[in-house]
């Protein structure tokens, strides 16, 4: 009986401790950018395993800026304008204009602090323009997550940022973060201000990074994301194998919210299913790939719990579902792994029911 009681203690959901710093996508694979004047959007690619989604305040999306030519963010610490040949990132020196002002040379945060923060060579920005006023930036959360932080880059000049931190009614939590800018030029030029809410029993379910400063050629400049607590957590998790999209050719999607080490409680949580649609989740302390409704069951299965989605009957992408347990504060569950994998009733899927990708849960100490 331990294999099953080990899967069913385990049934959770972790908010990522870690950060994202825009210098992969969540599985790994390095950021990119199109040549110019190509730009990647950036809005559902971190939601999955993050819990998160932008989106600007003109109902498009942000974008990924890259250390280099052209700018598309703001002006560089030289100020000097794109060279014809500027070397690559991260060789710059602070005699290269860029996107990132030599952020990697010129670390800093709170204006004239000598703490370091690295940058990388990758952040997000609303338009890839610098022109005008930029544009307010939305993180929406698929579940409210207790805090989260992040570092806006070069608040100099005339500039101010509010950020916002909003429970799922869509009630403020607490007061504005206020991010002015540095007394002088220098001490904002290329670099970071960091903001952080700290825990909140509402929960935050969405954060606003609203432009308040003056007129002038002003772009955002947003990095080092910690969407939920920066609290190092020994767990871990990580997608496998592939699911079967159900009705429009959304695929059902699985994570976990929260740190899954011994002790901790923790909810898992489906989401993007058929509306009200008759789901059922499989928990094994073991993979699996055997063939079954035009995909494969990912999960050894050691339980299942049959359940309904919430949302409106029969929309598409609008069910979720939502289990939380506490990880046994025990040494025998440190360093197990727990398979899971959801699938849901759908009509629009190849053989009427769609499935998730396959979720692997490393529990840590």
């Amino acid at each position: 009986m331990i294999r099953p009681l080990i899967a069913l203690a385990l049934l959770g959901a972790w908010s990522s401790a870690q950060t994202i710093d825009f210098e992969t996508f969540p599985d790994g694979t390095p950021m990119s950018e199109p040549p110019p004047p190509g730009l990647l959007q950036i809005s559902a690619q971190y939601e999955e395993a993050y819990g998160v989604t932008f989106v600007l305040a003109n109902g498009q999306f942000p974008v990924i800026a890259k250390v280099g030519c052209p700018q598309t963010a703001f002006v560089g610490v030289s100020g000097s304008g794109c060279g014809p040949s500027p070397p690559p990132c991260p060789t710059m020196t602070t005699n290269d204009d860029d996107r990132h002002a030599g952020l990697t040379l010129v670390p800093g945060t709170n204006c004239a602090s000598s703490t370091p923060e690295d940058f990388g060579c990758f952040f997000l920005t609303d338009d890839g323009v610098v022109s005008g006023l930029p544009t307010n930036l939305t993180i929406q959360y698929s579940t409210p997550v207790p805090t989260a932080s992040g570092s806006i880059l070069d608040i100099d000049q005339n500039e101010k940022w509010r950020v916002r931190a909003f429970d799922s009614s869509g009630t403020q939590i607490g007061a504005d973060i206020v991010l002015d800018h540095c007394p002088t030029a220098a001490d904002g030029n290329g670099k970071g201000q960091r903001w952080s809410f700290p825990a909140t029993a509402q929960g935050i379910s969405r954060i606003d990074l609203v432009y308040d400063g003056g007129a002038g050629n002003i772009g955002l400049a947003f990095d080092n994301f910690s969407p939920s607590s920066p609290t190092p957590c020994d767990g871990s998790f990580a997608f496998y194998g592939a699911g079967v999209p159900g009705s429009g050719g959304q695929l059902p999607k699985i994570t976990l919210l929260g740190c899954p080490e011994a002790g901790q409680s923790v909810t898992l949580r489906t989401w993007n299913a058929l509306g009200a649609a008759l789901g059922c989740l499989a928990v094994g302390t073991s993979p699996a790939s055997i063939p079954a409704f035009g995909g494969q069951i990912l999960v050894g299965i050691d339980a299942a719990f049959s359940h309904t989605a919430s949302g409106t009957t029969g929309v598409t992408g609008d069910g979720t579902y939502s289990l939380g347990m506490v990880v046994p504060a025990s040494p025998v569950v440190v360093g197990s792994h727990v398979y899971f994998q959801a699938g849901y009733c759908d009509p629009g899927a190849a053989l009427g029911f769609s499935l998730t990708r396959g979720l692997d849960v490393t529990v840590g100490p």
